[in-house]
């Protein structure tokens, strides 16, 4: 019943890795019926990669797999993105008898991330001609900034990426932040405020802040 109601796809293999079990969820993923795939060669028929096994699974000996990336390819012959985790089981002689392995479908968030790159490239290539500082951040913490603020501030990219913007400004700044914002919401002019930043040398400068709330296309 376990087996049958666990909410990931759920497989086992035996010690010549063919498929002896095989739940619902699994049929949903690969549109694999359990009729169609039992006594399969597990590698084959979900990674294509014949009868040498998949690595991944080949080097489960003693320590279990926990959500590696991985790909399965389906009934219709999509490739599908999953996490996959394997933990084996073992005779009385100590040798592998079973193989039991769960994965779940994380295609749809590939993708997103995928597609979140490329909208934030596409601005990127837009933003990197501007002569401003351009800063691009989610609630504070800076995803991206442009060549001239990078050469302006003296840090590094990766000094800039995951950081607050508190860790640059002299002040709290997200008053100011919140208030331009909420007018660009509104369709009101653009507000703007002067804000003091700190480069990686400690000088202060003083610059003249302009936002925008930027929504990524999926």
């Amino acid at each position: 019943m376990l087996f049958r109601t666990v909410p990931s796809a759920v497989l086992s293999v035996d010690k010549y890795r063919k498929i002896f079990r095989w739940n619902k969820i699994a049929e949903e993923i690969t549109g694999y019926t359990a009729a169609e795939i039992m006594e399969k060669e597990c590698s084959m028929v979900l990674h294509g990669v014949g009868e040498a096994g998949c690595a991944m699974c080949l080097k489960v000996i003693d320590s279990p797999l926990i959500n590696e990336k991985c790909e399965v390819i389906t009934k219709d012959g999509q490739i599908r993105h999953v996490l996959k985790s394997v933990a084996v089981l073992k005779d009385e002689l100590g040798k592998i008898s079973e193989r039991m392995e769960c994965f779940e479908d994380i295609t749809g968030m590939i993708d997103m991330e995928a597609e979140l790159r490329e909208s934030k490239e596409g601005y990127a290539a837009i933003v990197n001609n501007a002569p401003q500082i351009v800063v691009i951040h989610r609630k504070g913490i800076v995803e991206f900034v442009n060549d001239v603020g990078i050469e302006v501030l003296g840090y590094k990219e990766d000094e800039f990426i995951d950081r607050h913007m508190k860790g640059f400004t002299t002040k709290d700044l997200f008053g100011c932040v919140n208030a331009i914002l909420i007018e660009q919401i509104r369709g009101d002019a653009c507000l703007s405020c002067e804000i003091e930043l700190i480069k990686k040398s400690g000088e202060i400068i003083n610059v003249l802040l302009k936002g925008t709330e930027i929504t990524y296309e999926r």
